[in-house]
């Protein structure tokens, strides 16, 4: 187990990995997005074998994208993310994941928002998207993420230790129990390597980020 120290330092890893994660979901990529990317050096440390793999996929597609991959982009994203029709998109909604009729709004996210009023989370005011969102899910672990360092910095060790909690229970009772189904689907229907790359580097990341925070409550 590590120190709070040591915890606080990777805290602000992961709140930059979930920014980032959240970023790709929540809507297209643009064109100051793509720039950031085509200036990023992914991470080649994890022991994680399909972590790794995706990264490598992701930097391949970065690398040798088409000139026109902004448009390329924003099509793939509609498919997987604004289909109006289930049958046919990702659903980047747990509540479509997770409810047996496979609708919007339902149980799951009344779920999601009572989480988010104990955690005291906000939604970005930026977005329109439901509460139960992949990107909205994702930020909202980054602003755990941030709400930790600021308790370390205040020396509130209880705090810490609640907030190790939150996002344990965030991972293990919401993002695990559908980001591995909305994955399946995107790695059958994506029409592009990038977003299949980065379905694979979200599910990935969120399981070997529920290991290390169970080593740590």
């Amino acid at each position: 187990m590590n120190t709070m120290k040591e915890i606080a330092d990777l805290m602000l890893s992961r709140f930059n990995a979930y920014q980032t994660l959240a970023r790709f979901w929540i809507e297209e990529v643009d064109e100051a997005f793509w720039q950031g990317l085509k200036k990023t050096a992914f991470s080649s440390g994890h022991e994680a074998s399909l972590l790794n793999s995706a990264y490598r996929k992701l930097e391949d597609y970065i690398s040798s994208a088409p000139p026109d991959v902004l448009k390329e982009l924003a099509a793939d994203y509609a498919l997987l993310c604004r289909s109006s029709n289930p049958k046919q998109g990702a659903d980047p909604y747990e509540s479509v994941h997770r409810n047996q009729y496979g609708l919007m709004m339902q149980d799951e996210w009344e779920e999601v928002l009572r989480f988010y009023h104990e955690a005291g989370l906000k939604r970005s005011p930026a977005s329109v998207e439901p509460e139960d969102h992949l990107g909205l899910e994702l930020e909202c672990m980054a602003q755990l993420c941030q709400k930790f360092i600021t308790a370390y910095e205040q020396k509130d060790e209880e705090a810490c230790l609640n907030l190790i909690k939150m996002q344990l229970r965030l991972l293990e009772a919401h993002l695990l129990l559908w980001v591995p189904s909305f994955t399946e689907k995107v790695l059958k229907i994506a029409k592009t390597e990038f977003y299949k790359s980065v379905a694979a580097i979200t599910n990935e990341y969120l399981i070997m980020d529920a290991e290390f925070m169970r080593s740590e409550r």
